[in-house]
């Protein structure tokens, strides 16, 4: 199925996911798979919870995963283009990011060496992040990381959200008033965010209204709704 602006036959880093270790909560970490220098802690439905990677891979052998554990990791879904995913992963340094179904449910990791072979085999040559301006190459619409830039605006809320939830389940009132406050802390800063866009949107619209321009005034309607959504949460 085709997405906004792009070709329905371009690749889709879905089909570049491989599988990657996983771990559940209350596991040591001892006894998990650090060979790939990622370990996803999943639900038993299968839902990212958080990741280990680094120093958390090599922490106490006796700690478990959710003390040590980055809860909440930013997630990409299967459909985006494989050029989009590889701009993103250079202009960030990602080497691996994980790829989720629209519930969370994990799919596999994406590695920039796999988009990297898969950019080379569709064609695409040069550097991935190569200057758009001097090359002459007009910048296209981006909507999927778009949306995962807003998605990443709301990241320590949901933190916060599976932080108290782990530490309810597992007991630890330390972790769970730490993880109350912190989403409560994410969400105000959203809130005053989505109010800020508002006030930006309505300067805009009415200037817009006043002096015929139909960009400024367009931009304000997008800077509103932008707003009203950061809001509603």
């Amino acid at each position: 199925m085709p997405t906004e602006g792009q070709l329905a036959t371009e690749p889709r880093i879905g089909a570049l996911v491989a599988g990657v270790a996983t771990s559940q909560l209350g596991q040591r970490v001892g006894d998990i798979d650090g060979d790939m220098g990622i370990v996803v802690v999943v639900n038993a439905q299968g839902v990212v919870l958080g990741e280990l990677r680094g120093e958390a891979i090599h922490a106490d052998p006796q700690a478990r995963v959710e003390d040590v554990m980055e809860p909440a990791p930013i997630t990409y879904r299967p459909y985006i283009a494989v050029h989009d995913m590889a701009h993103h992963m250079a202009a960030t340094g990602s080497r691996r990011v994980l790829v989720t179904d629209a519930d969370g449910h994990l799919l596999g990791v994406l590695r920039v060496e796999d988009v990297e072979r898969a950019q080379r085999a569709d064609g695409a040559g040069g550097p991935l992040l190569a200057d758009q301006q001097t090359s002459g190459e007009q910048q296209r619409p981006n909507e999927h990381l778009e949306v995962m830039k807003a998605v990443g605006d709301r990241t320590e809320e949901t933190k916060g959200n599976i932080k108290q939830g782990i530490g309810k389940l597992t007991g630890n009132t330390d972790m769970e008033a730490e993880g109350r406050a912190e989403r409560d802390t994410a969400k105000v800063k959203r809130e005053v965010k989505g109010a800020a866009n508002q006030v930006k949107a309505a300067v805009e619209e009415g200037l817009g209204k006043l002096t015929g321009d139909d960009e400024t005034r367009a931009r304000g309607i997008a800077d509103r709704i932008k707003g009203d959504a950061e809001r509603a949460g």
